[in-house]
């Protein structure tokens, strides 16, 4: 059940991702527009770079904290991305609620592989 979980997570992640793809490689869109969707393309893919590594429990030392970071900046970008005319509708408020669950979720399903200490180390040996 774990794997079901983790495994749509990272599918709707990647889905999210390659959303943004159109808006990089368009002709007819501008600088600003193209900058942001590579940053919020990147991050969906750095999330699931850091899912993929927690399952396979190859997971960096800073993987924990990166990864609350990303998922707490889904929402934000999110944020900052409704806001550029100045006023949020209420289908972008929608988006925005599910943006914040996608985070939350991701995060979760990070935390359901979570890395754990390796017995081949003996801490008892360096005292």
């Amino acid at each position: 059940m774990k794997t079901l979980v983790w495994s749509l997570v990272l599918l709707i992640n990647f889905a999210v991702a390659w959303a943004f793809v159109p808006s990089v490689f368009e002709g007819d869109i501008p600088a600003q527009s193209r900058a942001i969707g590579i940053a919020i393309g990147l991050l969906f893919i750095a999330i699931c770079g850091l899912l993929i590594a927690a399952r396979i429990y190859r997971l960096p030392s800073w993987g924990r904290l990166g990864m609350k970071l990303l998922c707490s900046a889904v929402p934000l970008s999110w944020l900052l991305g409704s806001l550029d005319h100045g006023m949020i509708s209420g289908l972008e408020f929608l988006s925005l609620i599910f943006a914040a669950f996608l985070g939350w979720a991701s995060w979760r399903a990070f935390l359901l592989f979570a890395p754990r200490p390796n017995p081949s180390i003996n801490t008892d040996a360096a005292r």
